[in-house]
């Protein structure tokens, strides 16, 4: 059972105080005791006037409430366009170089300049103490050589001079085989007789010492003048490989103790940024053990977007879509971009695609991972030029209104103010003249606005607000 609603008293005005407190009457005997008929005289005093302002503070109340409240469309001025998606993402370089070693051993030398500052390709980053890498290349280098020569050797064969004292050495042995020969045959005429056994033996010997003596001086004649044999060859050749590749694999960990700044994927040069440096001189990097990170380059010539966009937000996207970039740094700032390629693989977790949106005209404001706002917004058709007017919701409409006719916030009171309407594009109708960029525009609610009337605003929002569909 509800109660019935009170009814607010209506304020007594001054000349009816005055009026009730004339009419007050005092009774003889009270006018006896002066004391107490004044604390009575107060009391009724006080008493009036707490009725009185309970009833100013009620009528205060009931006026206050009467004010109607409304939303403000602050209306920009700047042309609309159709959301797709309005996703948050991060700002990030399109690319990003993290340096590491090669090799480990003890940072000498720091070039790289601080935080902020640029270097291009080609630069010094870096040097490593070369001491050892140094020796091993110079150690790989003595060993390629040998090896070379010797396969000359093999393929050149013997030199002229070591030919001909082999021939010579052969024509001695011929010379001594010849007179041992005769000296044979003389002990052989003279044997059994005129010589002994043992004389005859000698001659033998010396006989067959000498013919043997030819047989070798021919041998090693025959070998100096010979040509190497291929497998000789093949193998000398082989061993010119392996010293070569031990002196490459020296030379490229010597080269690699000093650090340059790279190239790009195509070999063009570039202006690097320097996000993150690491290290300082005197610092003991194990390359081979753990993985250190020495410094981070970006080029920020050429930023990107980076989004996560739902599964059944896909079909809303293409290559090559425009986009909007609104870092949440710099609301103000606009950047347009482009879709320019996604990733090809959903996330499961998630069920997201990673995209990457290329921003056209970056500046100094954006700055690698900063958050931001991406907005996919619809292609601009051409034919119809109502397209690119400002718009504002329908609902700002005041109603039964001809000419349209919208209220404006203007300071605490709403004014009647008509306007030029163009296309009506979904919940929004597009405003060709009437209305000034960061004026506020009043949304009706259930209490009708009245031109000059109070009003007080209640939430704002603007055309990008409006259009927010999702984030990520």
């Amino acid at each position: 059972m509800t109660n019935p609603p009170m009814q607010a008293v209506e304020p007594p005005v001054p000349e009816q105080i005055a009026s009730r407190l004339r009419d007050f009457q005092v009774a003889d005997h009270e006018r006896r005791g002066g004391g107490r008929r004044r604390k009575r005289l107060l009391l009724w005093m006080l008493v009036v006037l707490v009725l009185a302002g309970g009833s100013l503070a009620g009528y205060s109340y009931r006026n206050a409430n009467n004010v109607p409240e409304a939303d403000v469309f602050v209306y920009t001025g700047k042309p609309s366009r159709d959301v797709l998606l309005d996703l948050s993402g991060f700002v990030v370089p399109r690319t990003k170089v993290v340096i590491s070693p090669q090799v480990g051993g003890i940072v000498s030398r720091v070039v790289l300049p601080e935080e902020g500052k640029t270097v291009k390709t080609g630069d010094l980053l870096f040097e490593i103490d070369d001491t050892r890498y140094k020796a091993e290349y110079l150690q790989a280098e003595a060993s390629l050589a040998t090896a070379a020569a010797q396969l000359d050797e093999l393929k050149n064969g013997h030199e002229v001079e070591e030919k001909q004292h082999a021939s010579a050495l052969l024509d001695q042995a011929r010379v001594q085989e010849e007179i041992a020969t005769r000296e044979h045959e003389r002990a052989r005429r003279l044997f059994p007789g005129s010589i002994g056994q043992a004389e005859y033996d000698r001659a033998l010997a010396s006989y067959r010492d000498a013919k043997m003596a030819v047989k070798v001086q021919k041998a090693h004649r025959d070998l100096i003048h010979k040509r190497t044999r291929a497998e000789k060859i093949t193998a000398a050749e082989a061993e010119v490989q392996r010293a070569t590749a031990a002196r490459d694999r020296a030379k490229y960990f010597f080269d690699k103790t000093k650090i340059f700044a790279p190239a790009d994927s195509e070999g063009h040069s570039r202006v690097f940024t320097i996000l993150q440096r690491n290290v300082n001189p005197g610092e003991s990097i194990q390359a081979d053990l753990v993985y250190t990170a020495m410094c981070t380059l970006a080029d920020l010539s050429e930023m990107e977007a980076e989004v996560d966009v739902q599964e059944r937000d896909l079909r809303q996207v293409t290559k090559d879509a425009p986009c909007e970039v609104i870092p949440d740094a710099y609301p103000d700032h606009v950047y347009k971009g482009h879709l320019s390629r996604m990733q090809p693989l959903v996330n499961r977790q998630r069920g997201v695609v990673q995209m990457k949106v290329a921003i056209d005209n970056p500046d100094g404001h954006l700055l690698p991972d900063m958050n931001a706002r991406v907005l996919f917004v619809k292609e601009k058709n051409s034919l119809n030029g109502d397209e690119d007017l400002p718009r504002i919701p329908v609902k700002a409409l005041a109603p039964n209104s001809d000419p349209p006719a919208v209220f404006v916030l203007d300071g605490g009171v709403a004014r009647l103010r008509t306007i030029q309407l163009g296309a009506v594009v979904g919940d929004s109708v597009q405003v060709r003249e009437g209305l000034q960029p960061e004026e506020k525009v009043l949304l009706p609610t259930s209490q009708p606005l009245k031109d000059g009337k109070p009003v007080r605003p209640r939430g704002q929002s603007k055309d990008g607000d409006a259009a927010r569909k999702d984030a990520v």
